[in-house]
């Protein structure tokens, strides 16, 4: 069932304070309207001409059009509230982050692209909630905003939040405790301080193993995909190269007549002609006979065919004024796949018994033929003597000597 969708995008120009106001400080993006459209603030967007679109493809993963209007909004909350006050270079910092993610997870798929949109969502708003706690209260507002302005800062503008959430309650903590301790024991915020450093030790040891880790993940799905996308190729190629019956067929029915009174007996020749969704342009049909005691003799039928058609079945049915032999049909016509002219030759022994010429068919197995490059050999008519062929001759056509 195909889920709808919400409209996501940029719009540089906007008439309103928020988008030309200086700096980002009222939010980097502004909530989806009636409208379903999403603005970049006007100090970063024209940094991010992307980015619109990129969450625009992002959401659209995210199920039914109420889901999507719902996770788009919490995210933009979350990422307005946790930038809130990092200045304009940080913010577009963070936003170009955003931009560099969703290229990395939608190169992924729908399922990478949804994971990483709901851990961005919740990381960003747990994090907005304690900032917002945090400016909140006076004992903690000046720390706050100064932590803001340090590491803390840096990693919101990095997409790391869980780890700017770790970095300011360990610092929001150590300096509440040195506050109500000030007259106490300086050992223990040192100490304090070297686990707090320990602890961004950690963090740091597990974010390198995640990315690490994601990385392997990254390539071996690369792999994978590489070699699906050669075995699809090698699979479209023999089909649509190499297999005769994606160009085209021939069918062949002749049989002899009734002797005539002098001059030369005529036999029945009627040609069935196919492509495969190629124009019949300038196509080219050449009938070459090698009888086995008589001079080898073609004819040029391309007169007959209907050029005006593209992919359709033509016929071509009269009286051939000449010995019966080797049958060779070739059907030649310009290939937009293969961007050159092909040929689709079909070889068929037309065999005489008691003086007349045996009826013979092209079954549904031997169809086609061989399919070759423009000009085929087999197709010469180089010192081959041009044979008559009358279109729609009225034929006797005897019982099929068997």
């Amino acid at each position: 069932m195909k889920l709808p969708i919400i409209l996501v995008t940029c719009t540089m120009l906007v008439n309103s304070a928020w988008a030309q106001s200086s700096g980002c400080d009222e939010g980097v993006i502004r909530l989806p309207g009636s409208s379903g459209t999403v603005v970049i603030c006007s100090a970063i967007s024209s940094k991010l001409p992307q980015l619109s679109k990129q969450l625009s493809d992002a959401v659209k993963t995210m199920g039914t059009q109420q889901n999507q209007i719902a996770e788009l909004t919490r995210l933009v909350k979350g990422l307005n509230g946790v930038s809130s006050g990092l200045g304009t270079d940080r913010q577009a910092q963070m936003l170009q982050a955003l931009s560099s993610e969703l290229t990395r997870s939608q190169r992924d798929g729908d399922e990478e692209t949804r994971q990483t949109l709901s851990i961005l969502t919740k990381q960003s708003s747990d994090l907005s909630r304690q900032l917002a706690n945090s400016l909140v209260d006076k004992a903690t507002k000046e720390a706050t905003q100064t932590i803001l302005r340090g590491e803390v800062g840096d990693s919101i503008a990095k997409l790391e939040f869980a780890s700017a959430s770790r970095q300011l309650s360990a610092k929001l903590d150590a300096i509440e405790r040195k506050v109500d301790d000030v007259l106490g024991d300086t050992g223990a915020i040192l100490k304090k301080i070297k686990e707090m450093e320990q602890d961004k030790q950690e963090d740091k040891k597990r974010d390198a193993e995640f990315l690490a880790e994601r990385d392997r993940q990254d390539q071996e799905d690369r792999r994978k995909r590489m070699e699906k996308m050669r075995s699809d190729e090698e699979a479209y190629r023999k089909k649509t190269i190499e297999a005769p019956q994606s160009f085209g067929s021939i069918a062949i029915f002749g049989n002899s007549v009734l002797p005539g009174y002098g001059g030369v007996i005529p036999w029945g020749l009627k040609l069935s002609l196919t492509l495969k969704e190629r124009s019949w342009k300038d196509a080219e049909v050449l009938v070459i006979g090698r009888p086995e005691h008589a001079d080898p003799w073609f004819m040029d039928l391309s007169q007959f065919v209907n050029t005006s058609k593209t992919g359709s079945s033509q016929s071509i049915n009269g009286a051939v004024y000449a010995k019966p032999g080797y049958i060779t049909v070739c059907l030649t016509v310009f290939d937009e796949l293969r961007k050159r002219r092909m040929s689709l030759i079909k070889m068929q022994e037309a065999e005489v018994v008691n003086g007349y010429l045996k009826s013979f068919l092209f079954t549904a197995e031997t169809l086609f033929g061989e399919l070759m490059s423009d000009p085929a050999l087999n197709c010469s008519k180089k010192g081959f003597t041009q044979a008559r062929f009358v279109l729609n001759q009225n034929i006797y056509k005897p019982d099929v000597i068997q």
